[in-house]
């Protein structure tokens, strides 16, 4: 019996769950006998109520539901156990590279590099650039102050605007630690500062002396 021909006969519009439960219910045999005789028979019974049939096939859709919504909250706990579970585990995960990193990073024992990196302290580089003397210079102005004070050729100078400080461990292996913006700074001929590149070699000229800049 389709649905809508209970609708029809019964006046009345069950969702699908009694509904399916109402199929059944008709569909039903014993011995191999149909329960029911006919589908109009049936409808009159369920219309009715007779024998409590209505009321006895609601509460099995009832409990149809409860036990799809039993089934269904029973999934997301499982869920939520699961997902606890794995977050429990990449937490322990994430606890064990930790402590591998630490035993490692004690292990190869990083210390400052020396003669590596700026040979400036950026703390005194901050001095120089908050100086009311002091003058942040443009790329043409810095190369034209390094080819006076040490004759180098301005075509050839590349003005660097970025530094960086460096740890060494006990395997020689270099990192590194903080990187800086240095902008060329000129206050006098023993107050300045410019990072620079020139003919494949790096230098710094810090307060007018000529220092190299290895990395």
């Amino acid at each position: 019996m389709l649905q809508t021909e209970f609708e029809t006969l019964t006046g009345i519009y069950p969702d699908a769950i009694l509904y399916e439960v109402i199929e059944r219910e008709y569909n039903r045999q014993i011995d191999g006998r149909d329960f029911w005789d006919n589908k109009h028979d049936f409808c009159n019974a369920y219309k009715f109520n007779e024998d409590g049939l209505a009321s006895r096939l609601q509460a099995a859709a009832n409990e149809s539901i409860w036990r799809k919504e039993e089934a269904h909250r029973k999934a997301m706990q499982e869920s939520a156990d699961r997902i606890e579970a794995l977050a429990k585990e990449l937490h322990d995960r994430e606890a064990y590279c930790e402590m591998l990193e630490k035993k490692l990073e004690a292990e190869q024992e990083w210390t400052p590099a020396k003669h590596t990196g700026t040979n400036l302290d950026q703390s005194v580089y901050e001095e120089y650039l908050t100086s009311a003397a002091s003058e942040v210079l443009s790329d043409y102005l810095a190369k034209e102050k390094l080819s006076a004070f040490f004759g180098f050729d301005t075509d050839r100078i590349e003005i660097v605007r970025e530094v960086s400080t460096y740890e060494r461990n006990r395997h020689g292996k270099l990192r590194v630690v903080d990187t800086f913006r240095r902008d060329p700074i000129y206050g006098a001929s023993d107050w300045n500062y410019i990072r620079f590149d020139c003919a494949g070699n790096q230098w710094e000229m810090i307060d007018g002396e000529l220092v190299p800049y290895e990395d």
